[in-house]
């Protein structure tokens, strides 16, 4: 893990935030992101060159329950929303 991912751990302990939205992850698909007390969904960034560009992910506290949901949309995009139940 790189020292961005290092500095986000800090800021997770720091601030303690039920949600964090992050783009330019640059996570490859067959990444598995473990951050303790967080559920982690990401979409891959692009690597079809030779390094990874793009990509989102969302982490939500792991006490929320985040359930993740699939819809389609118009033109054949897929788009993953994720819905976090208050418990």
């Amino acid at each position: 893990m790189n020292s961005s991912w290092e500095k986000l751990n800090i800021l997770l302990s720091t601030y303690n935030p039920d949600v964090v939205c992050l783009q330019e992850t640059q996570l490859k698909a067959d990444t598995n992101v473990v951050l303790k007390h967080y559920s982690v969904f990401h979409h891959p960034g692009d690597n079809s060159g030779s390094s990874v560009h793009g990509g989102t992910a969302l982490l939500v506290k792991s006490s929320i329950s985040p359930q993740q949901i699939m819809l389609r949309l118009a033109m054949d995009m897929t788009l993953k929303h994720f819905i976090a139940r208050l418990s």
